[in-house]
């Protein structure tokens, strides 16, 4: 199972008299340092904070910040797997007279900065041994040689050239021949009083969020607290993890309980009734939550009985949104995918589990939270079908979902508000049907095999005396009819 990480600088006091000492670097890192444990999820023992009124081994020196970075050459590459690596430094930051870039720890020498501050590139190299996933780095430090900030006379300012950082998502607190500047109002570097603001008023919850909400707020506050203008420098590359997650999974949950999202929009025909004159007072269905289409059952007259949507057929797993957030579900949102206006979604079940989010005017939603819209709709189709509520649900998942998958899998369900009794794997849950079809006190033998649009699932069971056994079970989540459309759609 992967882990987060989180390294967190803040450089107050200075060793070389000619290096100006900062008022708020160490309150900047204890606010970060409680942002990343709070929001993004990280135990204490997995965020590592030097600060100028640390003990001896966590002052913000050279070799103390070197040693904890240089973990996984102590290790040998004897490491956990690494999803998310956050990065923040606060202090002072410079170009050497050998147009090399650096961040000053508080042991750094002015006139010797290539023997003992941070070199920029070194950085990079020490974190990128750590093989995160995504390599967060927010750095509050001067762009300009101005003294009055983050800056010391001089020494020109680091170059635009050290924070393009492939594999990283890169902030700086302020843009080229700016500086960065601190507030007695707030206490802090108004960057990171910013990133506050950030994550708990502005509920950022990934890179792309973050950055758009920085290059907006940052001046604002600059201009609140009497400061000039501070705008932000970003730089991620490459460019498909602006999307990724930089919040733990239970603080976007509890965010988008109360998202702004509209309402469906239900056009068309009604679901028609069942055919059953006096159906259940209280409905459990059985639901298939596929990749591409999605099925619900119910048991009515010693029959199953097949819920059709609107149009009389099954519901295709998507979802389009239009601009006043209001959406529609199944083949209406096909219908409107390829509107400029509209955001479609589809094959939102092959993102369940991870860290990657839809953005939608704005607002990031997870994959759960998204599914539960599907969700939601196909329980509103079984209501409308049988004329009364659905009490629970029986649910089928793939084969290979790991516990991730499957907790994020009911968690959806959990958000659509349909309770779930109990779960299947999808080739075992085809085998009980076929278990129907064998009498006798001989024992079979069956291999089930369910290709779908996201994954291919078998299953080996041994079936008789109305009993099905899973013998073995297997399946490939990368091995869908999705996959096989793309394969003949590409290029030679």
């Amino acid at each position: 199972m992967s882990i987060d990480v989180a390294f967190i600088i803040g450089c107050s006091k200075y060793d070389d008299n000619e290096i100006g000492d900062l008022q708020y670097p160490t309150e900047d890192a204890l606010a970060i340092e409680k942002l990343v444990q709070s929001i993004c999820g990280l135990p204490e023992d997995n965020v590592i904070t030097f600060t100028s009124a640390s003990d001896l081994r966590l002052k913000p020196t050279r070799n103390n910040i070197i040693r904890e970075l240089a973990e996984p050459q102590r290790r040998k590459g004897k490491m956990p797997e690494i999803d998310r690596l956050y990065l923040f430094f606060s202090g002072h930051g410079m170009q050497s007279d050998e147009a090399r870039d650096y961040l000053l720890p508080s042991d750094a020498v002015l006139t010797a900065l290539e023997d003992s501050a941070l070199d920029i590139d070194r950085i990079k190299h020490f974190v990128r041994s750590w093989r995160a996933r995504i390599n967060v780095f927010l750095v509050d430090a001067c762009r300009a040689a101005i003294s009055g900030a983050k800056s010391v006379n001089g020494l020109p300012p680091i170059a635009t050239s050290s924070l393009r950082v492939p594999g990283f998502a890169t902030i700086w607190s302020c843009s080229p021949t700016e500086r960065s500047y601190e507030s007695e109002f707030c206490k802090r570097g108004i960057f990171a009083y910013t990133l506050e603001q950030a994550f708990t008023s502005g509920r950022c919850a990934t890179v792309y969020e973050l950055d758009s909400y920085l290059k907006t707020e940052l001046p604002r506050f600059s201009a609140r607290f009497e400061r000039p203008c501070q705008s932000p420098f970003s730089s991620v590359e490459p460019i498909e993890i602006k999307d990724t997650l930089i919040v733990s999974q239970a603080t976007l949950n509890g965010w988008q309980t109360g998202l702004p999202i509209g309402s469906e929009i239900r056009t068309g025909n009604s679901v028609p009734r069942a055919e059953s004159h006096n159906p259940p007072v209280e409905v459990i269905c059985a639901i298939d939550f596929g990749t591409s289409f999605c099925l619900a059952t119910i048991l009515g007259q010693d029959k199953v009985q097949f819920v059709p949507d609107s149009d009389g057929r099954t519901h295709p797993s998507a979802v389009t949104f239009f601009p006043s957030k209001d959406f529609v579900v199944g083949h209406r949102a096909l219908e409107h995918a390829h509107d400029p206006r509209t955001c479609c979604v589809t094959a939102i079940k092959r993102k369940l589990g991870s860290t990657e989010v839809v953005t939608v005017a704005g607002i990031a939603m997870s994959p759960e939270v998204v599914s539960s819209l599907i969700l939601r709709s196909l329980k509103r189709n079984v209501e409308d079908f049988t004329g009364r509520n659905v009490l629970s649900a029986i649910v089928a998942a793939p084969a290979n979902f790991t516990i991730r998958q499957c907790n994020a899998l009911l968690r959806a369900f959990e958000l659509a508000g349909i309770p779930i009794i109990r779960v299947y794997s999808e080739p075992s849950a085809a085998s009980v049907v076929l278990s129907r079809y064998v009498s006798g006190q001989s024992y079979t033998m069956a291999f089930v095999l369910d290709l779908g649009g996201g994954a291919l699932d078998v299953s080996v069971v041994e079936l008789g005396e109305g009993v099905c056994e899973v013998v073995a079970l297997s399946g490939d989540s990368e091995l869908g009819g999705l996959d096989y459309e793309h394969r003949m759609a590409a290029p030679p």
